[in-house]
């Protein structure tokens, strides 16, 4: 029986309402969620699909919507089934979803916890911790970056946020309800990542810590975890059952795999913090155990919570392991359904006193704002590779930096830098892309030509699929001249040797050469290089010499073709 009685729990504090006009709370509060807003929506309809965002939408087109619970991988790749069944379901209802439309799940859910958790946490916390979190969630890189990404993880963040009130509403009064929507969002989270078991089970860890340490006291009874604890595993079962296979494949053969240095988890702390350097990183994380002590003084257990969620996740993934923990990149996103509590613990540090005096007030706003306006320019927000192009994700999968160095002279510059000149200005149809064996080299020289990008694979089967109506990536027809002149692009440009323009490009001749060394890289570079060749030649012969040529690319001025062959 789930305990109803709520006696002696103490509710967590109202909100203190900043004095003045209403117009002014009104515009205090809708600053942060236009800000948040613009940086989840600027140039999004521009962007290319890159890399990992194909595997959901590759299993939508592959498989159909039973089946796709009853896997996790597709081509050797994780993906996430409630995503991947929301993009079957477009296509089966007879949908050609573009690329906005494919986004379209995920950028909703970064609008929900945006607007949603500071509106839900507003009367049962101060304005003055409130308001800071409102920002944090605004121009938090990783929640910005995937909030416009076709991937899982923000979906996932967004069931951690509710698993973790559901789950503080059982604890503080036994309601049958919110246990009901933490068992099944507990179901939902580990079904779009399995790696968040360890945060949804820390809960019933803290419940059952209580009940030890503080019997018949503010607790739940024994009975009453015991039953919560089966719903927990039953909402488990009924989402991630139908895959056990994959389940015990997975276990098998990436399980414990890789495991995080010290370095590593350095990093990781750093980018859950929004900044590249280990010193800003070192700042927040203090702010936030500042946060953590003030938070214990206004709502108690929330912030017990929150910290043994947290611990859990970030301990449990970096010792049990898993294929690509040992990259900061990606186990940040294993440990990233923890950041909207980290992000209200270092609200709750930089949050003023309420006895503090009006200079102190003032003082103590003008900390919290500089503290904003660091992190925002030392994180990947402030970067110009971020707020201009149509590869802004790829930053999501580096390192934060730039796609190279300012001093590296980049293949076929000259002619991407004349692109800006008068009359030579268009889109730009970028030949022989491909997000895994060479993402940097359409990006970097976007930065110089700032045209708008078409990318045409030769190799990638999904992006020719006729259930989709790709804006971005040509559907080229076998890549056909003819495919070419009807896109409206201005210039075609293939790339003759893209793998080692891609070394050129990245600076890292080492790190490159490294990558080199897996055998499917190998291919996918080979392949290209020898299909970039063919279609160099066929153009030639149907549209004569390239307008411009050197040892790395081959260019077709398209507008001059239209005019001569009256193709349009």
């Amino acid at each position: 029986m789930l305990q109803n009685d709520s006696t002696n729990r103490r509710p967590m504090k109202a909100s203190s309402q900043p004095g003045g006009p209403r117009g002014l709370q009104l515009a205090l509060w809708s600053l942060p969620f236009v800000v948040g807003f613009l940086l989840r929506s600027r140039g999004l309809v521009d962007q290319v699909l890159i890399g990992d965002e194909r595997w959901e939408i590759s299993a939508a087109l592959a498989r159909p919507l039973p089946e796709l619970f009853q896997h996790f991988l597709i081509s050797g790749a994780n993906y996430s089934p409630p995503l991947a069944a929301v993009h079957r379901l477009m296509l089966e209802s007879g949908m050609q979803p573009g690329e906005l439309a494919l986004r379209a799940p995920v950028w909703l859910c970064g609008l929900l916890l945006l607007i949603g958790l500071p509106l839900f946490l507003r009367s049962r916390l101060p304005f003055r911790v409130v308001y800071p979190l409102a920002w944090l969630l605004a121009i938090s890189p990783q929640l910005v970056l995937y909030s416009r990404m076709v991937r899982g993880y923000l979906p996932l963040v967004v069931l951690g946020v509710i698993v973790t009130f559901a789950a503080l509403r059982w604890i503080e009064t036994g309601s049958r309800r919110a246990g009901a929507v933490y068992a099944i969002a507990s179901g939902l989270a580990v079904c779009t990542h399995l790696l968040a078991l360890p945060f949804v089970a820390a809960p019933l860890a803290y419940a059952g810590v209580r009940l030890w340490s503080r019997p018949g006291r503010d607790a739940p009874t024994l009975g009453t975890w015991v039953g919560m604890a089966l719903g927990v595993a039953l909402g488990v079962l009924l989402f991630v059952g139908p895959a056990w296979r994959s389940i015990v494949w997975l276990l098998e053969e990436l399980g414990g795999q890789g495991r995080p240095g010290i370095e590593g988890l350095v990093a990781t702390l750093a980018r859950l913090a929004g900044v590249g350097s280990p010193l800003l990183g070192c700042v927040f994380w203090a702010v936030a155990g500042f946060g953590v002590w003030r938070l214990f003084g206004l709502a108690p257990r929330l912030a017990g919570l929150g910290l043994t969620q947290i611990a859990a996740q970030i301990v449990a993934v970096s010792v049990i392991g898993s294929l690509g923990s040992e990259s900061e990149i990606l186990l940040t996103r294993f440990v990233m359904i923890v950041l909207p509590l980290l992000l209200l613990f270092t609200a709750a540090g930089l949050a003023p006193s309420t006895h503090a005096k009006p200079v102190r007030k003032a003082l103590s706003l003008a900390l919290v704002l500089g503290f904003m306006l660091v992190f925002y320019w030392a994180g990947p927000l402030g970067r110009d590779a971020f707020r201009e192009g149509s590869f802004v994700h790829a930053w999501a999968h580096r390192g934060w930096q730039d796609y190279t160095p300012d001093s590296l002279t980049l293949p076929g510059e000259n002619f991407y830098a004349s692109l800006q000149e008068s009359g030579r200005g268009g889109t730009v149809i970028e030949v022989l892309w491909h997000g895994v064996a060479f993402p940097d080299v359409a990006p970097a020289h976007q930065r110089v030509h700032g045209q708008t990008v078409v990318v045409a694979s030769l190799i990638d089967v999904w992006w020719k699929d006729p259930r989709l109506s790709l804006r971005n990536s040509l559907r080229p027809l076998g890549h056909r001249p003819i495919a070419f002149l009807r896109s409206g692009a201005r210039w075609v440009v293939v790339h003759r040797e893209p793998g080692a323009e891609s070394a050129q490009v990245s600076g890292a001749e080492k790190a490159r050469a490294e990558r080199m060394g897996f055998p499917l890289v190998r291919e996918l570079v080979e392949r290209q290089r020898v299909l970039g060749q063919k279609l160099g030649d066929r153009l030639s012969t149907v549209w004569g010499p390239a307008d411009y040529a050197d040892d790395w690319l081959l260019a077709w001025d398209l507008d001059r073709i239209r005019r001569q062959t009256g193709e349009r």
